[in-house]
């Protein structure tokens, strides 16, 4: 699957954070609504095993990405 370019921004940001992100400040972030990031999570999927990474998503909490610091850089 090929990602998308709105979609590899969130990622980048995604992995420069230690913790869960509001999907809300993922969107003020790169300037499109919180809608559009919800979206563009949506196809997320399995596309990150390969990475050994992991999406990851709590209501009140946020979304983030697991695995070890490694795999993410």
């Amino acid at each position: 699957m090929e990602l998308t370019p709105r979609l590899k921004q969130i990622l980048m940001i995604m992995l420069r954070e230690e913790q869960a992100l509001p999907v809300k400040e993922l969107a003020v972030r790169i300037g499109v609504s919180k809608r559009t990031v919800q979206r563009e999570l949506d196809y997320i999927g399995n596309s990150l095993n390969p990475y050994r990474l992991k999406f990851e998503t709590k209501t009140g909490k946020g979304v983030w990405l697991s695995g070890e610091k490694a795999d993410k850089e």
